[in-house]
């Protein structure tokens, strides 16, 4: 979407027509996916919601159209992939672990040693979704709110800015729930007694806890040195907005130049010998 809007679809006028549809879009996105957020007591699908706020936020810095807010969503979407991957990898290690993905049916889930590591991944993990710094959600997610303050888009920057503080909310409600609270109660005390049996000796894979640990490591990673990937980004950002060096090295590549005069070539030939058959 960036590089086909930046080049072909805000060409002329017509990025006065498509550019505040977007806008509206990307607002509609992060602020119809922060309720889900709010509404979900299942953790995969707060993940889920989770993962359209960010779908509005990319959407946001890219019809902003400035060298920074390209940066920012260029950024935001290549972390963005490690965080959610590792999330959704440690929801599967926690209905592992518990038997389900309920928020409700969880909690306390600190008491149990084994899930302590777990639990930190997912705090990072949802810390990074939210924006907090240092985290590597941070620093994407200020470029794009920083850049879109800036311009006649400011009404998205605003709703961008309440839909973070609306997903630390339900990132706060969704870890406390299922490991910093109290474990959930049961009026089948057999049952609570069972289901404490089964959390105790169920035990995460080690493979798929080291897996789910390298994503959030990376993700972390990237955060506390992040300003190599941001200048990346920035090159990208700055390539979007001035498109020119990209469309030289396309149409005007020697290798293509070459493949097309072969091929012109040769069909000249094919014309002269059906001209001599003639």
């Amino acid at each position: 979407i960036a590089r086909t809007f930046s080049q072909v679809l805000l060409a002329g006028d017509a990025g006065a027509v498509i550019i505040p549809i977007l806008a509206v879009g990307a607002a509609l996105t992060m602020f119809v996916g922060v309720l889900g957020e709010l509404a979900y007591t299942s953790m995969r699908r707060v993940l889920s919601m989770m993962l359209i706020v960010g779908v509005g936020y990319s959407l946001f810095g890219i019809v902003t159209m400035t060298a920074g807010s390209l940066q920012g969503a260029a950024f935001y979407m290549a972390q963005s992939m490690l965080v959610m991957a590792g999330l959704f990898l440690c929801c599967g290690l926690v209905e592992r672990a518990t038997g389900s993905d309920d928020v409700g049916r969880m909690g306390a889930l600190l008491q149990q040693p084994r899930l302590i590591g777990l639990g930190v991944m997912v705090f990072i993990g949802l810390m990074s979704v939210v924006g907090l710094p240092p985290t590597s959600g941070f620093y994407g997610k200020l470029l794009i709110v920083r850049e879109g303050l800036s311009t006649n888009l400011w009404w998205v920057g605003v709703t961008a800015l309440l839909v973070g503080g609306l997903s630390l909310l339900a990132a706060l409600r969704l870890w406390g729930s299922t490991f910093w609270g109290p474990a959930p109660e049961s009026g089948n005390a057999a049952s609570a007694g069972d289901d404490a049996a089964a959390s105790n000796t169920a035990r995460p894979p080690r493979n798929e806890v080291m897996a789910a640990a390298a994503l959030v490591i990376a993700s972390l990673a990237l955060g506390f040195f992040a300003e190599p990937a941001v200048k990346t980004a920035g090159q990208a950002g700055q390539q979007l907005v001035q498109p020119q060096a990209y469309i030289n090295a396309v149409l005007h590549n020697p290798r293509y130049a070459e493949d097309e005069l072969a091929d012109a070539k040769a069909s000249y030939g094919d014309d002269k010998q059906e001209e001599n058959r003639h």
